[in-house]
């Protein structure tokens, strides 16, 4: 067996600037409603992987995962009055915020998720959704691949990354999580294929076998 290559370390610092942006918003809205220990956030997404690569930029994409009362967040974010709400998805419990930082005058977008874990049954195109209690590890676990499925914990500073997607991202692997992945959601072959041709990257052996099946 070969040993675990763990996630290198990252701080905020090595994030776009744009992120600790957003993360001092949605601490100032939440203090801002004396709510600050209802709710706690993780970076996600590309975002987490582009700075991990040295290439992510303040265009890349921010996502933020959260524990927490989705409605009671998005009120929070209509009354402090700073943010224009851009998408809300009620079903899904996200949403995409826009507010223009006050000292640098930059305009940023990001997109807000609660934490879910995702069911599929055969038959169904639509996962069953849970919002109730789930840990970060459960939400990492509905993602495409494993090098989209590492989060940063903007409180504790902590990497989470279940799925050894900083593994593959040094080995240079596109690897789904599971064996329905394609299954669950047939358009991440497209996703897969565009990661390659993007990054010049590799299908793992087995996620290569079951994009041909």
């Amino acid at each position: 067996m070969t040993e675990e290559l763990l996630p290198k370390n990252i701080t905020l610092i090595d994030f776009p600037f744009t992120v600790g942006l957003v993360l001092d918003k949605l601490s100032s809205i939440t203090k801002f409603g004396h709510m600050s220990g209802r709710f706690h956030f993780y970076v996600v997404g590309g975002v987490v992987r582009d700075t991990y690569r040295n290439k992510a930029t303040s265009k890349t994409d921010i996502d933020i995962a959260f524990s927490g009362e989705f409605s009671l967040l998005m009120g929070l974010i209509r009354t402090e009055g700073s943010c224009t709400v851009v998408m809300e998805n009620t079903h899904l419990h996200t949403a995409r915020i826009a507010f223009t930082d006050a000292t640098s005058s930059t305009r940023v977008e990001f997109d807000l998720a609660q934490l879910r874990a995702e069911d599929y049954t055969p038959g169904n195109i639509y996962p069953h959704v849970s919002f109730d209690n789930i840990p970060i590890q459960w939400d990492l676990a509905r993602r495409d691949f494993t090098i989209n499925a590492i989060a940063y914990d903007a409180k504790t500073h902590e990497i989470f990354d279940p799925f050894r997607g900083y593994e593959d991202l040094q080995k240079g692997l596109i690897r789904v999580l599971h064996d329905l992945s394609f299954q669950d959601d047939p358009t991440r072959k497209d996703r897969a294929l565009d990661f390659v041709r993007r990054f010049g990257y590799a299908l793992e052996d087995s996620t290569q076998r079951l994009m041909e099946e």
